[in-house]
């Protein structure tokens, strides 16, 4: 007999398409060491192959929760942010079949998250599943890393490796990219921290404590000052928090990760060093000139943008980018997601998208300040939402792939907690 506490079908299928998605996004298999598929010439990436079944999951589980699933002010904000997108790029007529599977994917992990999270059991398997893939993509990190010529390995391992040619290695794991893997590392900490905090179970706890303290030395490894950043930001939120809630088990949490951090940073400082006199002038001096050719790219076209992740196209095409080319034989980044956003959207796509985060942001906090729902996830995924919005300073967070399909799903399961009716709380 199922309990009210029990899943139905429909939710099981829901969860089981979300974790499908999230797991292709994280793994990232276009640069992972897999052979890339190709259709007609294209390359394709596995999370394409599986936009069809998620478009039917989806539209499946709406229709069957149609009645139980009451349209909220997020969904509103959500769906009229990714209205603009498709009309916007259907003007521009180019990438009109990214924009759709921008939508489609970004929608799917939203409501495949609103319609299953609502069981505390499958939030509580939620946080299971992150914390097993983050010790896959960080085990496959601290490989990575260990196979470079480094102080650590050096006379041990990575003779066989040829170094990197200003000497410094940043580890990028499953995502290839040491920014995006610190910026997803990032949006999980909060979650295992909660995991580490409010598991229902002695396993599950130190699973979530286990993943929290590998996950603060792969952020440390990725050598991603705005990572850093926003770990700082975590550790003092979560001191702030301790002295206010008190929460049980808390201060073991940060002492125990002020102590791995810690650790991290001694055994690799002469490294945090070396990357900090290599890059750190340079890279500052490269982002400051994108930002300038970005901001006079904006004057030229203010409302509505270039249309969908056609920014950095006008990007290459300025005095900017065609020197960063020259340099680097890479096409130019935008390396802030505020600025693309509005390069590809103008000032009218960048207020439809600030409205659907504070549409998030304002039913999480309505939700903690009600006392009626679990003030502790709806917690952990503000701090997860703050984290990715200082990351993406420096990075397109919230349009590259694993980022944004972790933010649509947090933030589907804000949905879900606050519409849900209130859980059997610990």
């Amino acid at each position: 007999m199922r309990t009210p506490e029990t899943a139905s079908p429909v939710e099981k299928a829901a969860f089981a398409c979300l974790l499908l998605a999230l797991a292709l996004a994280l793994f990232y298999p276009e640069s992972f060491i897999l052979p890339q598929p190709e259709i007609a010439g294209f390359r394709v990436v596995p999370l394409t192959w599986v936009t069809p079944i998620i478009a039917l999951v989806t539209v499946v589980s709406l229709f069957i929760r149609r009645k139980s699933l009451r349209f909220a002010w997020t969904d509103a904000a959500m769906l009229a942010f990714f209205a603009f997108v498709i009309v916007r790029t259907a003007v521009s007529g180019f990438e009109l079949p990214g924009a759709f599977k921008y939508f489609i994917l970004g929608a799917g992990a939203y409501y495949l998250a609103a319609v299953s999270l609502s069981k505390p059991r499958l939030r509580e398997a939620f946080l299971w599943f992150i914390a097993v893939i983050v010790l896959i993509i960080a085990a496959y990190g601290f490989l990575e890393f260990a196979l470079q010529k480094n102080h650590l390995f050096h006379d041990h391992i990575a003779r066989i490796v040829v170094e990197r040619e200003d000497g410094v290695h940043r580890s990028g794991s499953t995502l290839a990219h040491p920014v995006v893997y610190g910026a997803v590392l990032v949006q999980i900490i909060p979650l295992l921290a909660l995991m580490w905090l409010r598991a229902g179970s002695h396993a599950g706890r130190v699973a979530g404590g286990i993943a929290s303290m590998v996950s603060i030395t792969a952020v440390v490894l990725t050598f991603s000052k705005g990572s850093w950043i926003a770990v700082s930001f975590y550790g003092a939120a979560l001191l702030l928090t301790l002295l206010y809630r008190r929460p049980a088990g808390g201060l073991k949490v940060i002492i125990a990760s002020l102590a791995v951090a810690i650790t991290a940073l001694v055994v690799f400082w002469r490294q945090i060093y070396q990357e900090t006199l290599v890059r750190s002038e340079e890279s500052a001096l490269v982002r400051l000139a994108t930002w300038q050719g970005a901001v006079e790219a904006i004057r030229e076209r203010p409302w509505i943008g270039y249309g969908f992740r056609q920014g950095r196209k006008k990007l290459e095409m300025m005095d900017v980018g065609q020197k960063y080319y020259e340099m680097t034989s890479r096409a130019i980044p935008v390396d802030n997601n505020y600025l693309s956003l509005l390069l590809d959207l103008g000032v009218a796509g960048f207020i439809l998208w600030l409205a659907f985060l504070g549409a998030v942001a304002a039913s999480a906090i309505g939700g903690m300040l009600s006392g009626r729902h679990d003030e502790y996830w709806l917690a952990a995924i503000l701090a997860s939402m703050v984290g990715l919005a200082v990351t993406a300073l420096t990075f397109e967070a919230w349009i590259s792939w694993p980022t944004f399909m972790l933010f649509m799903a947090c933030a589907g399961t804000v949905s879900a907690i606050v519409r849900s009716d209130p859980p059997d709380r610990r």
